[in-house]
């Protein structure tokens, strides 16, 4: 149930922000939303006769396929740089630049080859306070905005913040900590493109009683 409050209230809040902000940042972490996926596919390394994985020695920032290169890496037989169309993709930032509030690597969503999103996981109550503060200095104050609480087995109290940025071609929400893991939050941003195409996803909630 905490689940399914958790994603009625964030819809809420996006109904509710409307388009208060004229224009947001469409950058993350140097990638531009709405534009071609601009970074290469990471480096393949043999590890097998004719079997490839991912190197992870890239210096620059680049791609993984997911799952990676076409749902099974052991029937990647060539090192071939296979361009993102439709899917959603792992970026890969080297060690010395990985972004710093997020907890591991971000994951980019590609439609018809352009980088409509990128959503990352987060620390949750480690950190939700410095990521908030990052996302307010980036974006300005939220367009809306939900503060709650929940407690843990222990009976402390945790905050529950639901955040959204919102102009005509940008969506950015923030969530502090997951209901169901408060040692890991979220910060998603996308474009009015992914917005639309979440609207046309059927709902799995099944027919109201």
């Amino acid at each position: 149930m905490k689940i399914l409050a958790t994603v009625a209230v964030t819809s809420m809040l996006i109904l509710l922000a409307g388009s208060a902000h004229a224009q947001l940042d469409r950058t993350v972490y140097g990638l531009e939303l709405g534009k071609p996926l601009s970074i290469h596919e990471c480096g393949l390394t043999k590890v097998y006769k004719k079997a490839y994985v991912y190197g992870y020695h890239d210096a620059d920032v680049c791609f993984q396929h997911q799952p990676a290169k076409f749902g099974d890496v052991w029937k990647v037989t060539e090192p071939v740089s296979t361009p993102a169309i439709n899917e959603e993709v792992k970026i890969i930032f080297p060690l010395d630049r990985h972004p710093q509030i997020t907890v591991g690597d971000p994951i980019g969503t590609v439609v018809d080859g352009k980088l409509e999103g990128i959503r990352m996981k987060t620390g949750g109550v480690r950190t939700w306070d410095i990521v908030l503060d990052a996302l307010t200095k980036k974006y300005g104050d939220p367009t809306a905005r939900r503060d709650m609480q929940e407690s843990n087995l222990m009976g402390a109290k945790i905050p529950l913040i639901f955040a959204v940025w919102s102009s005509p071609e940008l969506i950015v929400e923030f969530t502090s900590v997951r209901p169901d893991d408060v040692t890991a939050g979220s910060v998603e941003v996308y474009t009015g493109v992914l917005a639309a195409k979440k609207k046309t996803v059927p709902s799995s909630a099944g027919p109201p009683l």
